[in-house]
């Protein structure tokens, strides 16, 4: 059974009590800004989500969570960020240019225009790691390419990460995601 937390700390943990919600949800209980995708915390009972703008502000958030989360094992963790890239391609639409760096000209429809709108990748990094990349074009930026980026861990952490292990975790699923992104764009 999910428990909520403290009311006082919900109001608080983002230093903005007015845009500041929690509750219950389908899902879980919810912390979350009233109108922006994060900063949030939703606790689940499957995972403990924590969305943050910024490595500071994540490790600032986990740490609070310390004292109103009862320690316990992580059987996997996840490391997601978005990414924006612009000017991948300069005389193309960027789905034109996504269309013909990553799919076979012999699947195009004839000889009309062919582009994509979304793409999925799944790499397998190694046995306990995959790197899940949602691409598509950016709205309003012809040549902008939007990636969500989900670096998926199966290695057990007993409680929360101190700052030191958040910033290895990060460093090092940057480091790897960097990698298959740079192989992905050639």
């Amino acid at each position: 059974m999910i428990q909520p937390l403290n009311a006082k700390f919900c109001r608080e943990v983002f230093h903005n009590p007015g845009n500041t919600v929690s509750g219950f949800s389908p899902n879980g209980f919810v912390v979350k800004h009233r109108t922006l995708p994060a900063p949030s915390i939703s606790i689940t009972p499957e995972k403990l989500i924590v969305m943050a703008t910024s490595l500071n502000d994540l490790f600032e958030y986990i740490n609070s969570l310390r004292a109103q989360i009862p320690e316990y094992e992580f059987a996997a963790y996840g490391l997601n960020r978005d990414i924006e890239s612009l000017g991948i391609c300069q005389n193309e639409d960027i789905g034109d240019w996504m269309c013909r760096h990553f799919i076979k000209q012999q699947y195009y429809y004839g000889n009309r225009v062919n582009r994509t709108s979304k793409l999925n990748f799944l790499f397998d990094i190694n046995d306990n790691e995959l790197v899940n990349i949602d691409m598509e074009p950016r709205v309003g930026i012809r040549n902008g390419l939007f990636m969500s980026i989900n670096h998926h861990n199966n290695y057990q952490m007993k409680g929360l990460p101190t700052q030191n292990k958040l910033n290895n975790l990060y460093y090092d699923s940057n480091e790897k995601v960097n990698k298959v992104i740079n192989e992905l764009l050639k």
